[in-house]
């Protein structure tokens, strides 16, 4: 967020996972990177961060951030999602400020 409360840019998991294998796609779970290290599943558990290069989110965030008010219907919250092949978005209130976030999860309930 910026010093006036606006959503500037989201940074995922996914962006992590990504940024990983393109930095390094042989060695997973490899230290040849001592800056940090990503540990793959066992099983059905998620990936973990070990330890990761300090510097800054705005480095990797994304700025074209995926926004929804808090009066969108879920089905077209859903069609946005689909669409733009996201997990999360960004909900505003009527100025444009964050006030909270819905997941493809969060949806998914809704609509049962």
């Amino acid at each position: 967020m910026d010093e006036m409360g606006h959503c500037v840019g989201i940074l995922s998991t996914t962006d992590f996972a990504e940024r990983f294998q393109n930095e390094h796609p042989a060695s997973l779970g490899t230290e040849e990177d001592s800056s940090y290290t990503i540990t793959p599943p066992k099983s059905n558990a998620p990936m973990r961060v070990e330890r990761f290069k300090e510097n800054s989110v705005r480095q990797h965030m994304h700025s074209a951030v995926q926004t929804v008010s808090a009066d969108t219907s879920v089905i077209k919250a859903a069609k946005i999602m689909i669409g733009e092949h996201i997990h999360r978005l960004v909900v505003l209130d009527e100025t444009s400020r964050p006030v909270g976030m819905a997941s493809s999860l969060d949806l998914l309930k809704a609509l049962e």
